[in-house]
């Protein structure tokens, strides 16, 4: 996240209009988009990266690499946009959000904390299947479907060397689904990426298939939610108001498009509207992450106070064998 991300988040409040934090940040974005020279921002030793001994399921990514990447968080989409034509809309499947990095001849899995779940050899340059596997680098933001050993591509941000942070969303999306299409033809692989499901806003045509499409993905998979991307953001390594989250029972209330009968089974019994059950979802995710702090605050302190037990002891068994 940028310095000048931080202080729109930090100046502006929170619940205010979700159009003016979009507007300010677009127009940050896009300064930095005109001012940015790749050969001086891309930084990454890719040397380090090949070299470094990768199945240290102990260390994060960044403590190995050094990269500083986080997976972009989705805001609510709590109101319509006044510039809905300048969204794409994304399905997401239901299963574990994830950054995967290929480079060296291996893949590598990372969880959002950035611990590593798995790796093995892909398609993607650098992923070890690949004759682009020397001295390429891919980072892939993704959703990992455990079911079918299949990975649904969201974002790119970076790919064989080329840093696409600052790159507008319409660009991301259409240069990584055209380049996951060539590497998965290119080998059968027990490992498949997908590549990215998106729908112009603007073409009626395109959001209405997205929206009644049922089920959207094959029958093992199952679609958690609809997330929309301004087509002219950049990548954003942390929480954007230019992405925005809802479940398909909420489409129809928020933005007034009707979506197949067969989502309404995923509407909770207690369900009364969008923005109640959003604040009541925060409200509950906020607690159980105060009770998470709570529990690694205590296994904490369960841990000093067996170290301080353990020094006792020593030094007990030190003075009877003094004596």
């Amino acid at each position: 996240m940028s310095d000048d991300h931080r202080k729109l988040l930090q100046g502006i409040d929170f619940e205010e209009s979700q159009e003016k934090r979009r507007t300010e940040l677009l127009k940050i974005q896009k300064h930095q988009r005109a001012t940015a020279q790749d050969s001086l921002r891309f930084q990454i030793d890719i040397e380090k990266i090949e070299s470094t001994e990768y199945r240290n399921f102990k260390k994060t990514y960044k403590q190995k690499y050094g990269i500083e990447y986080f997976l972009q968080q989705a805001e609510w989409f709590k109101h319509r946009p006044q510039d809905l034509d300048d969204w794409f809309v994304v399905p997401y499947p239901k299963g574990m959000r994830c950054l995967v990095i290929a480079c060296g001849g291996r893949t590598e899995v990372y969880s959002r904390k950035g611990h590593l779940i798995t790796y093995f050899k892909s398609c993607l340059p650098g992923g070890g299947l690949n004759v682009y596997s020397k001295n390429r680098l891919t980072i892939l933001d993704c959703v990992q479907i455990e079911k079918n050993k299949r990975y649904q591509v969201l974002d790119a941000l970076v790919s064989g060397c080329q840093e696409f942070l600052t790159c507008e969303a319409s660009f991301r999306f259409y240069w990584t689904k055209s380049r996951i299409e060539e590497w998965e033809e290119n080998g059968n692989f027990k490992v498949r990426f997908e590549a990215p499901n998106f729908f112009d806003m603007a073409k009626e045509v395109d959001f209405t298939h997205c929206f009644q499409k049922y089920p959207f993905f094959s029958e093992d998979t199952e679609l958690d939610a609809f997330m929309f991307y301004h087509k002219e953001s950049s990548y954003t390594c942390g929480t954007t108001p230019l992405v925005g989250w809802l479940y398909p029972f909420m489409v129809e209330e928020i933005l007034g498009f009707q979506v197949n009968e067969g989502y309404e089974a995923s509407k909770p019994e207690a369900y009364e509207d969008a923005r109640s059950y959003m604040a009541i979802f925060d409200e509950a995710l906020k607690e159980k992450r105060k009770a998470k702090s709570r529990r690694r605050k205590t296994d904490v302190e369960m841990e000093e106070l067996d170290e301080t037990v353990e020094l006792e002891m020593e030094e007990v068994e030190g003075e009877e064998q003094m004596q």
